[in-house]
């Protein structure tokens, strides 16, 4: 679970609390770069992965223990060149970054299909996303069935 506002991820495991680890989250003044709220799934583990986003002056920057939490660009990862804002501020281009050790040990507990529930930011995933299914409330969700 990360609420944006604290700063933190905390990651429980048969519905206690395992780890709380510090993050620096999605900027809160740009609407394009901040960490949607929404319950998103871990969708697959890179122990290294090379971003690029020319709109926002970044190419070929390589990131280790990358957990890819939807197809729109957002991440869980390393992100020691921005050690000063993590567990302070939100300054990231909507990913989770963590410190490197950290990121490790998540990127090595974390399971394909763990739920990540991100809650206080000031954009929502929109429910056509590519894990709309998780951003449903259960009471509409049971309106789609067919029993």
């Amino acid at each position: 679970k990360v609420h944006t506002p604290e700063h933190r991820m905390k990651v429980y495991r048969d519905g206690k609390l395992y780890k709380t680890y510090p993050c620096s989250n999605g900027r809160d003044d740009d609407p394009d770069l901040n960490t949607p709220n929404g319950t998103v799934i871990v969708m697959s583990k890179e122990p290294t992965s090379i971003f690029d986003n020319e709109r926002y002056g970044y190419t070929n920057v390589k990131k280790k223990w990358c957990c890819r939490i939807s197809n729109h660009g957002e991440y869980i990862h390393e992100n020691e060149e921005n050690r000063a804002n993590i567990g302070k501020r939100n300054t990231s281009h909507g990913c989770i970054n963590l410190f490197e050790a950290d990121a490790k040990d998540y990127f090595d507990s974390a399971l394909l299909g763990d739920p990540v529930e991100i809650t206080g930011s000031k954009a929502d995933f929109p429910t056509t996303s590519d894990v709309w299914d998780w951003l449903v409330d259960w009471e509409s969700w049971r309106k789609l069935s067919a029993l």
